[in-house]
């Protein structure tokens, strides 16, 4: 007997939105799930020709309901150049937008320090404008990630070049800032993490303890970094943990010999779990698919490195997915039955990956998926021969166990994309993913309304059902048909008894 274990999955394409026209340019896509709908936000650069459009590039907020129906639509920025990065929910009702500005007018009110500055806005549920605030330095800073605390407030992750405006440390060449804002964007506290190298802050989690947990990477030891990165790296992942007031609890640094950055960290039973984009094989690491390819061409050898740690950052175990092309992390997640998926771009079609559809050097999207111990269980190609490409967290957003939102750039058109595409100017891609092998078994109870019905009192009688998880919802018969005419959508369902029928 050979005992084996099967685990059906099959994830497609359910729903898919192109967003956009071909005389204006997309960027910077980001989707977020909410209690009754959806956000689809959007970096666009148009024409005079575009409603309510404030200048260079705006902010474009859509959102639809749960059928992706349109609600409302609105444009936030000024004459120059503001982009999104993502959607946060606080409430319900009321919602922060991060993004970042070079606007000094418009909706951008309070004034920017230098080049390209953080920009964070709150809206409350028909997108009108509650307060915003700009956030940074003199130099360009690079807007990475925000997230709501406890207290009503956020923690914002920028990578910052210089001293100056918000900032009051700064140590070398690149580093990460962390700013504690409360509900009406007061600075409370901000902290410079990093030394005299070049330091990154990609991502940010809020854990169970109520503390902030940052993941991106670090080049030297010395100075505030505490953990020792493999001597000549370029850097490795760095992850570094923070309470409510700013104080450092724990940092670790991982990685080999090259170089190896963090995307993501989600918090799991036993402890984390993060994604990084990996170069190297030593250290550690171990299973690169392509480790003597970095000589020739460092960008075309990348590994997706997935690692397990415990709540004291020791490793339990790792897995690096991927092929001999490119390959390269983007959003992370755990559903109920304690799987990990891992969703990212690859330019390979070889050791992990199969089904690849995209020409030579053009990326698809990437699905991977992890058991608990780590052993690669499920993987799916999406896209077609050019290059589809999430690079963020917030580009993926969880609908339930097993559906997905994501959002995309795109470089062709057509096949299973139902985008334009000209050369120049590009659409956003957003679609849904679900697991089409799974189902949501039975009815979980009997629908609410009427068990017996005298039509002499009512001639109709209106029943209702709760959805179970996972479900969209039900079909429902009338037995025998020409007890009466049945409407009906997913949830509910109204008979018109026929005032001839007994029974």
């Amino acid at each position: 007997l050979c005992p084996f274990i099967i685990y059906p999955q099959d994830y497609n394409i359910v729903w898919q939105q192109c967003l956009g026209r071909k005389d204006f340019f997309v960027h910077y896509h980001s989707v977020t799930r909410v209690s009754d709908g959806y956000f689809f936000t959007i970096g666009i650069t148009a024409d005079e020709g575009v409603t309510n459009h404030h200048g260079l590039s705006d902010i474009w907020v859509i959102r639809t309901d749960m059928q992706y129906n349109t609600l409302w639509e609105r444009f936030y920025g000024g004459s120059d150049a503001d982009n999104p990065r993502r959607i946060v929910p606080i409430t319900d009702s009321t919602f922060y937008i991060l993004g970042s500005t070079q606007s000094t007018d418009g909706d951008v009110q309070s004034g920017v320090y230098g080049f390209n500055d953080a920009w964070v806005i709150k809206i409350n549920g028909q997108g009108d404008i509650l307060w915003e605030q700009t956030y940074g330095t003199p130099c360009w800073d690079d807007i990475n990630d925000l997230l709501p605390t406890p207290d009503g407030g956020f923690v914002l992750l920028l990578r910052i070049n210089c001293i100056g405006g918000d900032v009051t440390q700064f140590s070398g060449w690149a580093d990460v800032w962390i700013v504690k804002c409360d509900s009406k964007g007061n600075i409370e506290w901000e902290k410079t993490l990093g030394n005299e190298g070049l330091d990154n802050g990609v991502n940010l989690l809020i854990n169970k303890k109520g503390n902030i947990m940052m993941i991106g990477a670090v080049e030297y030891h010395g100075g505030m970094v505490t953990c020792h990165p493999h001597p000549g790296t370029q850097g490795n992942v760095w992850i570094v943990e923070l309470d409510m007031q700013g104080n450092v609890v724990w940092q670790e640094c991982y990685g080999g010999s090259i170089y190896e950055v963090g995307v993501n960290i989600i918090e799991v039973e036993e402890g984390y779990l993060f994604s990084a984009g990996c170069y190297s094989n030593n250290g550690d690491v171990s299973g690169h698919h392509n480790p003597d390819n970095y000589k020739y061409n460092r960008y075309n050898k990348t590994d997706i490195w997935v690692v397990k740690i415990d709540s004291l950052g020791q490793i339990i175990w790792q897995k690096c997915l991927g092929g001999g092309g490119y390959d390269y992390p983007a959003a992370l997640f755990q559903n109920a039955a304690g799987e990990y998926l891992v969703f990212g771009n690859t330019a390979s079609n070889d050791g992990d990956v199969s089904g690849n559809n995209s020409y030579y050097s053009a990326y698809d999207i990437w699905l991977a998926i992890l058991n608990a111990d780590g052993e690669l269980i499920y993987q799916k190609c999406f896209g077609e021969e050019g290059t589809e490409s999430i690079y963020y967290q917030h580009q993926v957003s969880q609908i339930d166990n097993h559906r997905y939102m994501a959002s995309s750039n795109i470089t062709n058109s057509g096949g299973s994309m139902q985008c334009y595409y000209n050369g120049f100017s590009h659409n956003g891609w957003f679609f849904e993913l679900k697991d089409c092998d799974y189902f949501a078994p039975g009815i979980p109870s009997l629908p609410d309304g009427p068990e017996k019905v005298c039509t002499s009192v009512s001639a109709q009688s209106a029943y209702n059902i709760p959805v179970a998880a996972n479900s969209h919802g039900y079909v429902w018969e009338l037995i025998p048909e020409h007890a009466g005419t049945l409407s009906a959508d997913s949830t509910q369902a109204i008979v018109n008894w026929d005032n001839n029928f007994k029974g």
